[in-house]
């Protein structure tokens, strides 16, 4: 009578992620067993928002000061796909020295659109942030109204970004008075598109 004989051979796999898998012929496991990973989300945030400085010299005519502005890194960890938005409220510009001088609402114009890029590789497609063009709202950014200049569509904006090479110009009238001007920028980073 001739017996049949099983042969076993143990077989081990590591996966990237620190797991050995080691399986002996046919394994059976307990109902319920499972490997599980929970990830908790995290927050939308802003990292800095650089206003380059606009200066130009008065000559007696009509002028135009120019910079580029960029957003530094917005970070969307929240891992909810919701979308959002950032908006920014910039004053018309008041001289600094508090006297009532100042320059005319819808001086500074956008000018060159910007360019929305990814931070992280592994974060959403850019393409799915949409940032403000030249032809919206006349391009006027110092009105005091909030204007969106990003929007994350549902489903995208997760991960990190920038966006770099927004170009502005400030138009100075022939009269005005050799001051030094600010105007107060209020950036909000809103929880949906």
């Amino acid at each position: 009578m001739k017996k049949n004989s099983f042969v076993s051979k143990a077989l081990s796999i590591t996966v990237a992620f620190g797991i050995a898998v080691t399986a002996f012929g046919t394994q059976s496991f307990a109902a319920g067993t499972e490997s599980t990973t929970t990830l908790t989300g995290g927050d939308l945030t802003v990292d800095s928002i650089t206003f380059s400085e606009l200066s130009t010299t008065l000559t007696g005519y009509s002028t135009i000061a120019t910079a580029n502005w960029g957003i530094g890194e917005i970070i969307d960890a929240r891992g909810t796909g919701a979308g959002w938005n950032l908006t920014l409220e910039l004053s018309p510009f008041q001289a600094v020295d508090g006297t009532d001088v100042g320059l005319e609402a819808s001086s500074l114009k956008l000018v060159t659109d910007p360019i929305v890029s990814k931070v992280d590789e592994t974060s959403s497609d850019a393409s799915t942030i949409t940032p403000i063009t030249v032809g919206e709202l006349g391009t006027a950014l110092d009105t005091n109204l909030p204007i969106t200049l990003l929007s994350a569509q549902v489903g995208g904006g997760m991960g990190s970004f920038k966006l770099e090479n927004m170009g502005v110009k400030l138009t100075i009238p022939a009269n005005a008075y050799a001051k030094t001007y600010k105007a107060t920028a209020t950036v909000s980073l809103n929880t949906a598109p």
